[in-house]
């Protein structure tokens, strides 16, 4: 019997698709075929899976330490960035430049405070040092606990000098510490006043005038006994009003304004009208 044409057409195109493959058809022609069975195959593709979740996770993770190793050395780098920047600001914050001299000066010798010597005795041993004579030698201080020059304030405090708030309170952070050397070494100080704070400080100064001698007293190479009883005077040395502690020895110290700005006290009648020289010869800063 013959077969439809159309029969045939359609056998062709069947024949020519791919079965599909799945796990049940693998399955059965194993078992056909006799060559295992279906829970062994199922154990086989559960196998294969397994290895490939595990390489699967494998890899996360291996990106997840990447990410992580990436992560802390950003983190790493910042930290030693901030770090040295840090050390480097604080270092700039350290160094600090020498006071520039109320007056000038022909010498520097800074001095540095110690933590096992008061600050009068250093001044006391260095003030009986040698140098070149007719030279005005500075003496900035530096604070051994801070690297940082005193200020007027700070040089008070570290003399544990009783000197009323009505004075300090009227004072510029800068201040001259300074020896003329000329026969002997005479120590000089020297205040720098507020602007327009001069009839303050004044007022400050004579309520100070009691302890004065006892708080800097180390500025005169003059010695007065405990039994001594001193009192300031008005002098007038070089058209400048001066008040002036005198004993049978001379001029203990004394102090006085030079233009309502700046307060100097010193223990010898030369060394002031020196400064007073070089104030109006060279000006001041």
């Amino acid at each position: 019997m013959d077969q439809n044409p159309q029969d045939n057409k359609e056998k062709k195109e069947t024949s020519s698709l791919h079965t599909l493959r799945t796990l049940k058809t693998d399955a059965s022609e194993a078992a056909k075929k006799g060559k295992t069975s279906l829970a062994d195959l199922y154990k086989k593709q559960q196998a294969t899976q397994k290895i490939e979740s595990i390489k699967s996770s494998f890899f996360l993770n291996k990106k997840f330490l990447i990410s992580v190793g990436v992560l802390l050395t950003t983190v790493l780098f910042l930290g030693v960035f901030l770090f040295l920047g840090k050390e480097e600001k604080e270092t700039k914050i350290t160094i600090e430049t020498v006071p520039t001299p109320i007056i000038a000066s022909q010498d520097e010798n800074l001095i540095k405070t110690r933590e096992d010597e008061n600050l009068k005795t250093q001044l006391t041993n260095v003030f009986q040092k040698k140098f070149t004579p007719g030279d005005l030698v500075y003496f900035p201080i530096l604070d051994f606990s801070t690297d940082k020059y005193l200020t007027s304030k700070d040089f008070l405090r570290e003399l544990e000098a009783n000197v009323p708030v009505f004075l300090t309170t009227f004072l510029e952070n800068e201040f001259f510490l300074g020896l003329w050397v000329l026969q002997e070494n005479h120590p000089a100080l020297i205040f720098k006043i507020k602007d327009g704070e001069f009839d303050n400080a004044f007022s400050g100064i004579l309520k100070w005038e009691k302890n004065i001698f006892e708080d800097i007293g180390f500025l005169s190479n003059k010695k007065v006994s405990k039994d001594e009883v001193l009192a300031f005077k008005d002098k007038i040395i070089k058209n400048q009003n001066v008040r002036i502690l005198e004993n049978a020895e001379g001029t203990v110290l004394l102090y006085s304004f030079f233009n309502k700005k700046f307060l100097i006290i010193t223990e010898d009648t030369k060394t002031f009208e020196e400064i007073v020289r070089q104030f109006t010869l060279f000006g001041y800063n």
